[in-house]
């Protein structure tokens, strides 16, 4: 009985990482320690400098993001994996982490602490660069296992940031999370080489998508840090809520995992929003109730709600730069810079307002913004041009597999397309890239296009959604 249970959880797994195209191996969830060095230079910093460190820290991953956007923009490449970058900046943001977390001269200085905390958010948005270069390679069944498997790596080693101190050990292991997170990316991308995908232009009603989402994403992390700002500081939070919030993260993002490979199909990223902002309120609704177990409470609900916006967040930009011909710095770059901006500016109002702020009105308007976010996340359409706003599983079956199975055949019947060209749309159609195509029909890609060619022409169409517009007006 246990050789076959054995057999039986063996062959469960293989299905798993077959399923996500991934090894079971820890490096490529090396995003979670980036998580893990916000976390903790945000909770380890000696001086609090009466909360403003956060407002400073998310603005300064702003200005890095925005900046390396415009300069990649400018060069047509990445710059944030360059070699000096790589050798030298993530020595910088260990120093930085350490002089941050040892008390010292320095740490009671609020002009230093802030500006340390500025240049910890400059390397945090660079960090997410550098694995967003990562993340491009991937198709999205391999993005989402690398990021929810980093975000449940980040909230268990945060169960045991949770019980550092501002001292030389806190100091060492913040200082840690850099290097370590860099060494992570550098055998990730030897174990997973860059893809050579032909990407094409976004339709409108693609772009239109991505707006309403980013719309939605920027009154999301407004409304979580106003809500952070309440007088309800995350980081003075009993350690038992602390864990709560940890172990909570664990538990979602391992179920996230499971449904991903359960729910093969009919998978709309519009209900993982959702669900996020179902946390959120759920955490605003138990604030509602006071102070005390019940407000510790609901912002460790708030928390988890907020990792799991950042890296559904970060698997949006991942579909857009796998699935665009911007450079990764340009796609991260500028949704990072929107994210960290928002949210900076949700920390700000508490302490720029000088008269006392009324809790229930500010609770009002934080449920006022969740929901227009909702409104801009439920707009948030299907599209065949963008994997993660379609369904997790490219290929179709059952019944949907059977009705474009027909609809093609009516168009090759009506257009006169050949044997190969049917064999080579059915797929094209459902979302397969070329370099796909080629290697499941033993066919050069060359030919791959030259088909795909011949059936625009024949068709008179110029484009790929023009072809799946026709079938579905079919």
């Amino acid at each position: 009985m246990g050789v076959r249970e054995s057999r039986a959880s063996s062959e469960g797994v293989s299905g798993i990482l077959e399923y996500f195209g991934m090894r079971l191996s820890l490096f490529p969830f090396g995003l979670g320690l980036s998580f893990c060095y916000t976390y903790s230079t945000q909770r380890l910093v000696f001086n609090d400098v009466e909360g403003i460190f956060q407002v400073v820290q998310y603005l300064g991953t702003a200005l890095s993001c925005i900046v390396m956007f415009f300069l990649s923009r400018r060069a047509g490449e990445n710059l944030s994996t360059k070699r000096g970058a790589l050798l030298v900046l993530p020595v910088l943001a260990g120093a930085v982490a350490m002089m941050l977390v040892v008390p010292s001269p320095l740490s009671n200085s609020n002009v230093v602490v802030l500006a340390l905390g500025a240049m910890s958010g400059m390397f945090i948005g660079w960090l997410y660069l550098v694995w967003g270069s990562f993340y491009k390679q991937l198709d999205v069944k391999p993005a989402i296992w690398c990021v929810l498997g980093s975000l449940v790596l980040s909230a268990v080693l945060k169960l045991f940031i949770a019980f550092l101190h501002s001292d030389v050990i806190g100091a060492f292991a913040c200082a840690a999370f850099p290097l370590l997170s860099m060494g992570c990316w550098w055998i990730a991308n030897k174990e997973r080489p860059p893809s050579k995908l032909k990407v094409e232009r976004f339709s409108a009603k693609t772009l239109y998508t991505l707006k309403n989402m980013g719309f939605g994403v920027m009154l999301f992390a407004f409304a979580i840090g106003l809500f952070m700002s309440m007088g309800l500081q995350v980081f003075s939070l009993p350690i038992e809520f602390r864990i709560v919030a940890h172990v909570v993260t664990v538990a979602v993002g391992v179920s996230a995992l499971f449904v991903a490979y359960r729910w093969k199909e009919d998978f709309e990223f519009s209900n993982l929003w959702f669900i996020v902002l179902l946390m959120a309120a759920t955490g605003l609704v138990v604030a509602g109730f006071g102070e005390g177990t019940m407000g510790s409470l609901s912002i460790a609900i708030f928390t988890a709600a907020q990792m799991f916006v950042i890296v559904f967040y970060y698997l949006a930009l991942a579909d857009v730069a796998h699935n665009s011909s911007y450079t990764s710095d340009m796609v991260y770059g500028f949704g990072w810079s929107l994210y960290a901006l928002c949210m900076g500016l949700g920390f700000l109002p508490i302490h720029v307002v000088t008269v006392e702020l009324n809790q229930l009105a500010l609770s009002l308007a934080i449920l006022y913004l969740l929901l227009i976010a909702l409104f801009f996340f439920m707009r948030v359409h299907q599209s065949r041009e963008l994997r993660l706003f379609a369904d997790l599983n490219p290929t179709l079956t059952g019944d949907r597999l059977t009705l474009l199975t027909e609809q093609i055949d009516r168009l090759a019947v009506k257009h006169g397309l050949s044997d190969r060209e049917i064999e080579v749309i059915l797929l094209y159609a459902q979302g397969r890239n070329r370099a796909f195509i080629s290697q499941e029909l033993f066919i050069s890609e060359n030919t791959v296009r030259d088909h795909i060619k011949n059936v625009y022409q024949k068709m008179r169409i110029h484009n790929k959604q023009e072809l799946i517009d026709i079938i579905q007006g079919i």
